[in-house]
């Protein structure tokens, strides 16, 4: 049997790709993905791999999630524009790390 996985693998995750900076890597560890995806794909949440959204759509690796915020440099006085909201976690990490957040999705 497989063991579950936890918030801490994507912290992991994060980590092995690069990503270094200890808020985001909390935010990452606290804000809690299984929250953020579909029932049927809560037990895949904590695995460093895409869930599937609507119309053909995935949402993007927590790893390269990780990479992309970090690239940002955010140092909590931003102002963020995403684009493209899918289920919402990214938004959450970004919440955590600049004043404010904007998030559009073309998708109700």
């Amino acid at each position: 049997m497989a063991r579950e996985r936890t918030p801490e693998d994507l912290v992991r995750a994060a980590h092995a790709v690069g990503v270094t900076d200890a808020r985001l890597l909390e935010a990452v560890r606290s804000v809690p993905r299984a929250e953020f995806v579909p029932a049927d794909e809560v037990a895949s949440a904590y695995r460093d791999t895409p869930v599937p959204l609507p119309h053909g759509q995935v949402t993007t690796q927590p790893s390269l999630i990780a990479m992309m915020v970090s690239a940002l440099g955010l140092t909590g006085d931003e102002q963020v524009l995403e684009v493209g909201t899918g289920y919402g976690w990214q938004t959450a990490l970004l919440a955590r790390l600049a004043a404010y957040v904007v998030s559009v999705e073309r998708w109700p």
